[in-house]
């Protein structure tokens, strides 16, 4: 809904901003940069110092080519003045094995698919890309206290067929965020690291458009190559 359709426009037969009709933003989850057993450091500044010294431990990877995390790590390699470069792994599963089995050093991947391996010591997480730590791991510094402003956050949202009723579009908004409320959900979610939301259809539709225009110039002044 964001990306994918400004990289991939051969592909992509679809409008994501007039095609459909938003409903609610579920959820968000922050993005984590980690290091495993082939770069044992403790601290972003010590992994920045560590892919300064030697170009080979800025190597990192992530659940595939032009999505949020590859971008992030790119942008983690503008704020830093150290390039990081991306190595293509196709899903999480698979980049979270490359980087347990010292493959590659690091992965930028959403924040629950590192906190059960963060918990048991097999990665460490070096920063969070929300605006405040996420409460599962308070140990963890987020990019912006580093000094570092790279606020990002992965949304979930809900959306129907565009040209839905306007009266549909309500009562669906409304389930969505009873659901996203209710105890189940709600114990779901944080326990997994999200921060839940339950956004009108309007805050949906701000929020989907402002991302997409941010993530478009930085396609754009990244020179990312468009199919």
């Amino acid at each position: 809904m964001v990306t994918v359709p400004q990289v991939n426009k051969q592909d992509v037969r679809y409008d994501p901003l007039k095609d459909f009709a938003p409903i609610s933003t579920i959820a968000t989850i922050d993005l984590a940069l980690a290091v495993g057993p082939g770069l044992p450091v403790k601290s972003f500044v010590d992994y920045i110092a560590a892919a300064r010294a030697d170009p080979a431990k800025g190597f990192f990877t992530s659940p595939g080519v032009n999505g949020l995390p590859h971008f992030f790590g790119m942008l983690i390699g503008r704020q830093s003045g150290v390039p990081l470069t991306h190595v293509a792994i196709r899903g999480p599963a698979p980049a979270v094995q490359a980087v347990l089995g010292g493959h590659v050093p690091a992965l930028i991947v959403g924040y629950s698919d590192l906190i059960s391996l963060h918990r048991a010591g097999e990665v460490t997480m070096l920063a969070t890309s929300g605006l405040t730590r996420v409460s599962l791991t308070p140990e963890v510094p987020t990019f912006s206290e580093l000094g570092y402003p790279l606020e990002v956050s992965v949304w979930y949202g809900l959306f129907a067929p565009g040209g839905t009723p306007a009266n549909t579009i309500e009562r669906i908004n409304k389930l969505a965020v009873e659901a996203v409320h209710s105890k189940t959900m709600n114990d779901f979610l944080v326990n997994s690291g999200h921060r839940i939301v339950g956004s009108t259809p309007q805050e949906l539709a701000n929020t989907h458009r402002k991302d997409f225009e941010r993530w478009g110039d930085f396609i754009r002044s990244a020179a990312i190559k468009v199919q």
